[in-house]
């Protein structure tokens, strides 16, 4: 996922990390540990302080992009099933 500025670039891994890219240089910026699965999706906010993501191990994680700490996370199990169709 590429910020609103295309200046940071979030990417969401097989290992259960998250890891924020500088678009321009391709360097790696951070590593984002947190997830115990696959991560599935990555966003960002418009303004690339916040990072959106959500894996395989049902949870939904709130990154701030720039000290890399994670928010209280929410499981999506309850989500989910009242997402499938009846």
């Amino acid at each position: 996922m590429l910020a609103a500025d295309g200046q940071l670039l979030a990417s969401g891994g097989g290992d259960g990390t998250v890891r924020m890219w500088e678009a321009g240089s391709r360097q790696l910026l951070a590593s984002l540990q947190g997830h115990t699965g696959v991560v599935r999706s990555v966003a960002l906010s418009a303004d690339g302080q916040l990072v959106v993501s959500g894996g395989y191990d049902g949870t939904v994680r709130l990154w701030e992009a720039s000290t890399g700490t994670c928010r209280p996370s929410a499981a999506t199990s309850a989500w989910t099933s009242r997402a499938s169709p009846a």
